[in-house]
């Protein structure tokens, strides 16, 4: 018998700079870097995507910029999971 798996790893996208997604923002936290933020998003199912705000505080978002289109902001760097199979 022979067993196949594909380990799913999550990468994250560099930052699209001063830009955000409008409307999608599930949670909110405070007191975090950029790594922690995508860490804490990494373990929530819903989560595909964060911004992260120059207060250090960041929103987590149920949507990606492959279904919703990116909002400039100048407060705000946009960062997306991106998910790969090995």
């Amino acid at each position: 018998m022979i067993f196949f798996f594909n380990l799913v790893v999550t990468h994250w996208s560099a930052a699209v700079k001063n830009h955000l997604l409008e409307g999608y923002t599930t949670e909110k936290l405070q007191n975090q870097t950029v790594k922690s933020c995508q860490a804490i998003c990494d373990i929530r199912p819903h989560c595909k995507s964060i911004e992260f705000h120059n207060s250090k505080s960041c929103n987590l978002n149920d949507a990606s910029s492959e279904s919703v289109k990116l909002t400039p902001n100048s407060l705000f760097d946009y960062y997306e999971k991106v998910l790969k199979c090995q």
